[in-house]
């Protein structure tokens, strides 16, 4: 977060002066907090909607009814005006809004977007659970949680309401209860001082997806690799759990049975990475979180 955060401040500061670039008068009534809270309220709004083209007319109405709470833009009939010649400085001046056909406007790069989007879900001090948790399974708004973790100056209740989510999918998922317990009973009846109890936990769910044969083995890897734990897979094979088997035969049969059964354990294989790259991502996290994050990763929570 703290390099798109750089990166934004070169483009919004730096760069007029580099280019020695005279603006127009109504884009110089534009300070640096007002420009970030223009693209911080577009990015979200466009980015929520799944809109990464946006039509020019569209753009000019966000950017309108932005700047019209401004002080200095209150005539009504400028409003327009001002939007269209506010719309084209910032695509000469700072290049985050470009014309991509005619008519047809997007930010420069999908990481500007996320980065604004994820910018004001930490300034309006979002609530995550309502704003964030619907979209855990959705892949596009994978770096928006991470930015998101990288610039709270407290990540904890972020990683809380992931988590929840994840014991709740759990408790109404019996395929992840009985997936979790058939790795907990190996791992009790098997303990290996040698390694860690996380490490044990990812390598027992690696065999699993390695003997279903299956692309989830893939995602597991992902998970391993997220924790740094990079022996976990050279181990797997070496912690032979004779119950593995046993729940890898239940796994792969779920799958060829039901495709449900393998959205449910995809989805959450993946927010468990996600959890994790974004307890990594955390600008700072209570170590007593981080702790019971690690704890409950991969456990089946009490009814």
């Amino acid at each position: 977060a703290d390099l798109y955060e750089e990166a934004i401040d070169a483009l919004l500061k730096k760069w007029d002066a580099s280019r020695r670039i005279k603006r127009d008068a109504i884009y110089k009534n534009l300070s640096l907090s007002r420009k970030r809270l223009l693209f911080t309220k577009i990015a979200y709004a466009t980015f929520e909607q799944d809109r990464y083209f946006i039509y020019q007319k569209a753009l000019e109405t966000y950017i309108r009814g932005i700047i019209e709470h401004f002080p200095g833009f209150e005539e009504e009939a400028r409003l327009d005006l001002d939007a269209a010649a506010i719309l084209q400085g910032i695509e000469a001046q700072h290049g985050i809004f470009v014309l991509r056909a005619k008519g047809v406007y997007s930010f420069s790069h999908l990481t500007f977007q996320e980065y604004f989007a994820a910018r004001f879900l930490v300034e309006h001090k979002a609530d995550f659970a309502a704003v964030l948790i619907p979209h855990l399974d959705d892949a596009r708004w994978k770096e928006v949680f991470l930015l998101t973790a990288g610039m709270l100056d407290e990540a904890d209740d972020l990683l809380y309401a992931i988590q929840r989510q994840q014991q709740e999918r759990i408790r109404q998922n019996p395929i992840l209860v009985r997936l979790l317990n058939g790795v907990n009973e190996a791992l009790m009846e098997h303990p290996a001082p040698t390694y860690s109890l996380m490490e044990r936990k990812i390598s027992a769910l690696l065999i699993i997806f390695d003997l279903a044969r299956d692309h989830a083995h893939g995602h597991s890897l992902d998970l391993a690799l997220a924790l740094d734990l990079d022996l976990a897979h050279a181990h797997a094979h070496d912690l032979n759990f004779p119950k593995i088997e046993q729940t890898a035969t239940f796994l792969a049969e779920s799958y060829q049975k039901k495709n449900r059964s393998r959205t449910v354990i995809t989805d959450f294989l993946e927010a468990n990475i996600l959890l994790v790259n974004c307890l990594k991502a955390a600008r700072f996290v209570h170590k007593s979180t981080r702790q019971r994050i690690l704890d409950n990763l991969l456990s089946v929570p009490a009814k």
